[in-house]
Formats: C-alpha cells, sequence, structure tokens
C-alpha cells in the first residue's frame, strides 16, 4: 500500500491537567514525529499553562488551547479536539495522546511505514510500553522525566492500546474517543475497522514522584465526582477511586509502596520479583529543557489550589514554572 502523500500529515491531539514536570519533553520529543501538535490544558494549577504558552512562542507546529471547566469529561473533550483539529488540519492520521506518552519509534519514516497498515477510515491499537520507579531509583527518577526513568514493565498485564486514527483527510462528524484514549466509536454505530500495531509502541510514565503520584489521584478523583456523585458505583476509573481510597485511608507511601503502586499501575494485582518484572533501557530522549526543570509541585499545593478551582469553576491565577522565576530573578 503506498503512501497517502509523499509525506503524510500527522496530527497529535491531548488534554493535560497539572504535568508540569513533564510537558515540556513531551511537547518536544512528539513534535520529532507529528506535523501539528494540539494540547488542550484543562485548567492546570501548576506551572503547565505557561510552560505550554512558552512553547508554543517557540514552536510554530504546537497549538494551545484552554478549558478550565473542573470535571473530569476526558472524552468529551477529547471528540471536540478530534472534530475541530481534523477539520482545521485535515490530517491523514491522529494520534490521540495523553500528556505522559512518548510516540517510540525509531524515526519518522520507520513511523509513517508502520501506519500504512492502518485501514482506511479506521483506526491502529498502539500499546503501552510502561516504565516505572524502582526500589534505590526513586530519588533520581523524579529529577528529569521521561529521562530519569529508565526502568520499565518486562510485560504488560493486560496490555493497555492507544489509538491512531486513519483519517486521509477526511471529516466524519459521527466519531467519538471514550474515556482513555483506548478504542473509537461511532454515535450512529457503525463499526469501525482496526488494526493493532505491534511493531510501534507510546513509552508511558504514568507514575513519575510520590508529588505528581498523589495529587494525579486525589484530583482526577475529584474531577470524576464532581461530574458525576455517583461515579464509584459504575466501577470506571477504578485505578484513580482505589488510588484515592489509599491515600485517603492513610496508607503510607514509602519508598516500597510507591514502586510497588507504579509497577502495577493499570495492571492485574500480581506478586512482584523486581529481578524478573523490569527491564533496563536505553532511553531516546535528547530534549533540552527551557521552560521547565522536572520537578512536579507538592501535592499539597496542588490540591488546595485544584479544591479553590473547583469552588470557583475555573483557574487561579497562572503560576510560572520553575524555570521561569529562575530567569526571571537572574534578569533582575
Amino acid at each position: 500500500m503506498a503512501f497517502l502523500a509523499p509525506s503524510p500529515k500527522i496530527l497529535g491531539i491531548c488534554v493535560v491537567k497539572n504535568e508540569q514536570d513533564i510537558i515540556e519533553p513531551f511537547v518536544r520529543h512528539n513534535l520529532k514525529f507529528l506535523d501539528s501538535l494540539v494540547v488542550l490544558d484543562n485548567g492546570s494549577v501548576d506551572g503547565t499553562k505557561a510552560i505550554l504558552e512558552e512553547l508554543a512562542r517557540e514552536l510554530k507546529e504546537l497549538v494551545v488551547v484552554d478549558d478550565d471547566r473542573f470535571g473530569h469529561t476526558q472524552s468529551a473533550r477529547m471528540t471536540q479536539l478530534l472534530r475541530g483539529a481534523r477539520s482545521a488540519f485535515a490530517a491523514d492520521y491522529v494520534f490521540a495522546l495523553d500528556g505522559d506518552e512518548f510516540i517510540g519509534a525509531t524515526d519518522r519514516y520507520e513511523l509513517c511505514k508502520i501506519l500504512e497498515a492502518i485501514p482506511f477510515g479506521g483506526y491502529g491499537l498502539v500499546p503501552w510500553r510502561t516504565f516505572v520507579l524502582t526500589p534505590g531509583t526513586v530519588a533520581p527518577s523524579v529529577t528529569d522525566p521521561p529521562r530519569s526513568l529508565p526502568w520499565r514493565r518486562r510485560e504488560e498485564l493486560p496490555v493497555h492500546y492507544k489509538v491512531i486514527l486513519r483519517c486521509d483527510g477526511k471529516f466524519d462528524h459521527d466519531l467519538i474517543i471514550p474515556l482513555g484514549n483506548h478504542a473509537v466509536a461511532s454515535a450512529t454505530g457503525r463499526e469501525i475497522p482496526f488494526v493493532y500495531l505491534e511493531d510501534l509502541s507510546l513509552m508511558h510514565f504514568p507514575v513519575r514522584s510520590r508529588d505528581q503520584f498523589v495529587a494525579k489521584m486525589v484530583v482526577g478523583w475529584m474531577a470524576h465526582l464532581s461530574r458525576d456523585p455517583r461515579h464509584r458505583e459504575t466501577g470506571e476509573s477504578w485505578q484513580k477511586r482505589d488510588n484515592f481510597d489509599r491515600i485517603a485511608e492513610g496508607l503510607v507511601l514509602d519508598d516500597k509502596m510507591l514502586c510497588e503502586l507504579s509497577l502495577l499501575y493499570a495492571q492485574t494485582e500480581r506478586p512482584i520479583d523486581w529481578r524478573r518484572d523490569v527491564i533496563l533501557e536505553d532511553l531516546p530522549f535528547d530534549y533540552v529543557r527551557r521552560y521547565s526543570t522536572g520537578e512536579a509541585l507538592s501535592a499539597l499545593q496542588l490540591i488546595a489550589r485544584a479544591w479553590e478551582q473547583s469552588l470557583l469553576g475555573g483557574s487561579p491565577p497562572r503560576q510560572r514554572s520553575a524555570a521561569m522565576v529562575a530567569a526571571a530573578n537572574q534578569r533582575s
């Protein structure tokens, strides 16, 4: 099968919230493979929005939009992004990404060859390759994620997949991206063809530090309940629910527990053997940070700001990243 064009147009869409430790590497790495990247900031209360604004000034391929409404409606936001971005960019392929996912291809040529396998009007399913905190590496791991997190799970049990749509520059109004970006559905009920892309992966960094993890679980679960107070009864978002309960019940998140939760993130509960269950990888990252340090905002600060945001119905005043503060101090 030939390429749709000498070089297909590849678009990324993403909804992010409170990712100041990793958002700059996310943008810089993924734009090596994408022609354009549209990032919706969902009312971040850390430095994420400020970092994105600086990156957008530097990188013409990055488009940043805002939606400060509190409440976890990722599916609606991603579907809206898909519809708007597809009509505006007329992309051949669209990656539906999260802010902790990095395209795991050697180069763009290899990526384009793999994408050819996606059926016309369908989508490809790309497996996660999840990187984790390990005993003895917690302190260095927080310094510069994702580059400082070289250990990954040897096996994904179960394997989770994320979607890449093949659009061929066309616009289908009935497509829906369900919660989590793990599939594509049709509002009219039509069947959408898909294929597994096992030669490609998304490098996934969901747990990067204690502060980042605690804030992600607490604020994420608060957002779900804000949208639907009976969300616990649905059984959805069990990952955030169970970890919120652990935190609320006073479970001590020492390094050992944090590493175990990292390894078993979105996985079937099982005994852990660190010598067998993880593998060291040579990560392909060569980004340079200009607007961030890699440090996450403290969990207490972030949760306090998110609670204020939920009551006000919008974001508190924009927070500058540590790197921006340092640069401003040097100028003054």
